[in-house]
């Protein structure tokens, strides 16, 4: 996408502000200050603030996260697969300035025509995530580099540690929403590779597991 055109400038500018000051909080005229154009060249390209959303989302985030999938595929093997979708989840982060599992929140979905294509989209993009996470897995089951009996339930825990580090990796960023965290003082500690390591090896690996009695 060529950030330089009229219509990118707008998509571009109106998604930071999203981020940063809520879908609800920005106005047509605070998009047109940012990307340097008048509030009338927006109208041009787009008939409301909620078509500018859809777009900014179908066209920007999910492109961004189709990439990510290309990405990491291109790794060979679970664990730099598994390392490489962490840190481009989060150069994402570092790109827009938010976590997309609250982007639903922060831009208070809106009530309008376009409504349930937006959320379709969110919808679309989160699924995306999860996709991408099971074939991984998927693929490192099949060379045997991890063991599991129930790989939905495996893709599901992985995502969840994967979004919560990011999202407390930022936290201070995300402190402008209110969002109730876990009070934690050293995530500066934490590595991406520890993350990877502990999801991959488990934090015990000879712990015994009781077999049920008959």
């Amino acid at each position: 996408m060529n950030k330089n055109s009229k219509k990118e400038r707008i998509l571009y500018s109106a998604l930071a502000l999203f981020m940063e000051k809520g879908y609800l909080n920005t106005k047509i005229i605070d998009i047109s200050m940012k990307a340097g154009i008048g509030k009338g060249t927006v109208y041009e390209y787009f008939q409301s603030k909620e078509e500018i959303l859809l777009l900014a989302l179908s066209q920007i985030i999910a492109r961004d996260f189709q990439e990510i999938r290309k990405d990491v595929m291109k790794e060979k093997g679970c664990y730099l697969q598994m390392k490489a979708y962490l840190s481009k989840h989060m150069r994402l982060m570092e790109k827009y300035g938010s976590n997309l599992p609250d982007l639903a929140q922060q831009i208070s979905m809106p009530s309008g025509t376009k409504a349930e294509e937006i959320k379709q989209v969110l919808q679309n993009i989160i699924d995306l995530q999860y996709q991408i996470m099971a074939d991984v897995l998927k693929q490192g089951q099949a060379a045997h580099e991890i063991h599991t009996e129930n790989l939905s339930l495996a893709t599901t825990i992985v995502m969840g540690a994967i979004n919560q580090f990011i999202t407390l990796k930022v936290q201070g960023q995300l402190n402008q929403w209110n969002l109730l965290l876990p009070q934690v003082s050293d995530t500066e500690t934490w590595g991406e590779d520890q993350l990877i390591q502990m999801l991959m090896k488990g934090m015990n690996a000879h712990f015994p597991v009781e077999k049920e009695k008959l």
